[in-house]
């Protein structure tokens, strides 16, 4: 009516604009940004779509859990808000209630290529974040840990993706090539593999153990052992079928 209303204020703090992903990570954490993007590249995304490795021309980034539906090679443009967050020294894109997709353009493009490294290249922040590979390394376990050696250089391999599972690293062979995610936890520099080269899998050695039945030999329902030249029913490792 003709009553005149309490005056209220409110307070409010505006978002930072991040330029670039190295723009992105100056700020303090827990700053709250909108994030532009011009041909950034989508370098990794796992299965879960919880680790999202994003890069620009300024460096790269990880989206954790930020929900936005990215794969590897995704092409971005535009605009998304976020906050800087510092996880054990690592910088990381982390969604709020302000983040969505509505000024991000999202299109179709082909995986990154990894940028070749020593190991003494990734004991710093240069590569942080990125798709790198490393080649003639040896792989060996200290304790439960795993690490890749190169001359004086080491850095540990730590499973995140889990692409390790079930496979036995070759012990001696100073050729390995591992392609994989450069990350830090706390002051040490650690590689996710996403690929490893020079390992043997379970299922190579259910192949030869497939390979070693596939040889054994062959009778007929008589019990008589028969080559393969022989025609109708027959048995191997106790299984009957027919032989044209």
């Amino acid at each position: 009516g003709s009553s005149s209303s309490i005056v209220t204020t409110k307070e409010f703090a505006a978002a930072y604009n991040a330029s670039n992903i190295a723009d992105f990570k100056a700020p303090v954490d827990g700053t709250v940004q909108n994030l532009t993007l011009n041909t950034a590249k989508v370098i990794y995304a796992d299965e879960t779509n919880k680790y999202v490795y994003v890069k620009d021309e300024t460096g790269a980034i990880c989206f954790y859990n930020a929900g936005l539906g990215l794969t590897t090679g995704d092409v971005l443009n535009g605009s998304v808000a976020g906050e800087l967050s510092i996880f054990n020294n690592m910088p990381q894109f982390r969604a709020n209630s302000l983040t969505n997709k509505d000024k991000l353009t999202q299109s179709t493009g082909t995986p990154e290529e990894p940028i070749a490294a020593t190991v003494s290249d990734l004991l710093g922040d240069k590569y942080l974040c990125n798709l790198v590979k490393i080649s003639g390394v040896k792989l060996d376990s200290v304790d439960s840990n795993l690490y890749a050696y190169q001359g004086d250089a080491q850095i540990q391999i730590y499973d995140q993706f889990k692409k390790l599972t079930g496979v036995e690293i070759v012990k001696g062979n100073e050729n390995n090539i591992v392609t994989g995610i450069l990350v830090v936890y706390k002051t040490t520099y650690e590689l996710y593999p996403i690929t490893v080269d020079g390992i043997v899998t379970t299922a190579i050695t259910d192949l030869k153990a497939d390979s070693a039945k596939a040889q054994a030999p062959v009778y007929n329902l008589a019990g008589q052992r028969v080559d393969a030249a022989y025609k109708g029913v027959v048995i191997q490792n106790g299984k009957k079928f027919i032989q044209r």
